[in-house]
């Protein structure tokens, strides 16, 4: 006793959907590989981030300390009456100094911008900082000591100020541009994972469609192999009346 074959049309709209199921669950795959490899970009841009602001800040700081060492020692030179010492505070300033070039480097961006501009201002008064420092150095070295305590506390006191304040300038304005990044990629992250959730939601949705798609193929083979057996029934009844 052989069933009777489902009808052909309710196949074809069966297969149709099973098609576009199936092109569906294609195109959510493609999709989260996308996702997974955007997600590991990001985090690579995240690494890299981190980096350069541990770089960044570490220039920064390394600035701070070898600009205050040129202070410091030059203030000892101008405060003692030993040639010897005053020869030796002389060369660690001028070594802090050296220090200072290839630390000013490190710390430029990697982009225009208020970072840039305070960095220009930085070494512009730095620059301008060095200058009174040899005048005053050179009046030590002549024995005028009083006159380079004259000249510091004239014009070298407030020149260090002044770079001072574009070194703090220099900090903010990196931590600022640091503070943006993070919330770029925070925001891209956010973006990233609220796509991940919709192609595991979609997901979802195609095993249940599938699942509903199976049982309701089952349901309509035992539809048919039931009625086709009691019509069996039937002509066997009929016959043997």
């Amino acid at each position: 006793m052989t069933p009777a074959p489902v009808p052909a049309g309710r196949w074809s709209s069966r297969a149709r959907a099973a098609a576009a199921l199936a092109g569906l669950a294609a195109g959510l795959l493609a999709t989260s590989l996308f996702v997974v490899r955007d997600l590991a970009r990001n985090n690579e841009t995240v690494a890299e981030l981190s980096r350069n602001v541990v770089r960044g800040l570490d220039s920064i700081e390394g600035l701070q300390f070898d600009t205050q060492e040129v202070r410091r020692t030059i203030l000892y030179a101008v405060t003692t009456d030993d040639a010897n010492l005053q020869l030796g505070y002389v060369d660690q300033s001028r070594a802090a100094e050296a220090r200072v070039a290839p630390r000013l480097n490190q710390a430029l961006p990697s982009s225009a911008g208020s970072e840039a501009a305070s960095l220009e201002g930085f070494a512009r008064e730095w620059r301008a900082y060095l200058g009174i420092r040899d005048d005053i150095i050179a009046a030590i070295l002549e024995g005028n000591a009083k006159e380079g305590v004259a000249r510091d506390l004239r014009d070298g006191a407030p020149a260090f100020d002044r770079v001072r304040d574009q070194l703090r300038a220099l900090k903010a304005s990196f931590q600022q541009q640091a503070e943006t990044q993070v919330r770029e990629v925070e925001q891209r992250s956010r973006l990233l994972l609220y796509r991940l959730l919709a192609v595991l939601l979609l997901a979802q949705v195609c095993i249940g469609l599938a699942v509903w798609l199976v049982q309701k193929r089952q349901a309509l083979v035992a539809l048919h192999a039931a009625e086709a057996e009691s019509a069996v029934l039937r002509n066997v009844a009929k016959t043997a009346a």
